[in-house]
């Protein structure tokens, strides 16, 4: 079950692109209240809302370039049974197998309470809460992950020697910002927006392990098999204790400019 989870999560998360910027379809609507904040500071100004609150909201994305699923994914989710789901989602990934280490990002994000008020028709302030972590996979060899992904049963893998490498880092951290917008000008279809969020920022967790070098061997005995670990070079740590607190500070503006802006009206051409 372990192992299908997993390499569900890759395939669904080879259809998602990673973006250091995410819910981007509700950070770009002109009612995405507090969401727009962290794409733009600038958004709040002139919003259509007088008062806008967020009690939480969450958000997951996945990347990687190993395996891709290629079917319906709406036919897999409509399955009754969870082993169904999974089998038909193992069933339709498929590897992109070129010899070349590989990379996975997993991230999650959690914005908390979070409220913006209007001052004026120009003026806005906001107050945002939210909680990042991010794990990721770099360098790993092909023969790991289609370990993870197929198991020790699969005849292939058996009996041949491996010398692989993997690195992989685990970051969180949480973050209070607030946010002053205003319009700066706004002259019939030709406005400009400024906006700055000032962000205290809070480390909760670091880790990171790296192996150079990883031998081993995935040898059978009967009916079942097992992982033989010939040697293994690993480089780890953790945080541990007090972690780091910081500021942040978010800049953005709002430019929009009407297509005939700058042109000279007909009856005054010479």
């Amino acid at each position: 079950m372990k192992k299908l989870l997993f390499t569900c999560l890759l395939g669904v998360g080879s259809c998602i692109s990673a973006t250091s910027q995410q819910m981007l379809g509700v950070a770009n609507s002109n009612y995405a209240g507090t969401g727009g904040i962290y794409i733009n500071p600038a958004s709040i100004a002139a919003s259509p809302y007088v008062f806008y609150f967020q009690l939480s909201s969450p958000h997951l994305h996945l990347t990687n370039n190993y395996v891709h699923y290629k079917g319906s994914l709406s036919k897999a989710i409509k399955r009754v049974l969870p082993a169904e789901i999974f089998t038909t989602i193992q069933s339709n990934l498929q590897e992109r197998l070129n010899g070349k280490p590989k990379m996975a990002s997993l991230g999650s994000e959690l914005r908390g309470p979070s409220f913006m008020l209007a001052l004026s028709p120009k003026h806005s302030v906001a107050l945002t809460t939210r909680g990042r972590g991010v794990l990721q996979l770099n360098n790993v060899s092909e023969p790991i992950l289609r370990l993870i992904k197929n198991g020790t049963d699969k005849l292939s893998l058996q009996n041949t020697p491996y010398q692989t490498t993997f690195a992989t880092n685990a970051n969180a951290y949480a973050e209070i910002g607030l946010t002053y917008a205003r319009t700066i000008f706004d002259q019939n279809a030709h406005s400009l927006k400024g906006g700055i969020t000032v962000k205290r920022l809070y480390g909760l967790f670091s880790a990171y392990a790296i192996s150079p070098q990883f031998n081993y061997l995935v040898r059978q005995n009967g009916d079942s098999t097992y992982l033989d670990v010939k040697s293994l070079d690993l480089q780890y740590g953790s945080s541990g204790g007090a972690l780091g607190k910081g500021w942040g500070l978010d800049l953005g503006n709002y430019l929009r400019v009407s297509p005939s802006f700058g042109a000279v009206p007909v009856e005054q051409q010479e």
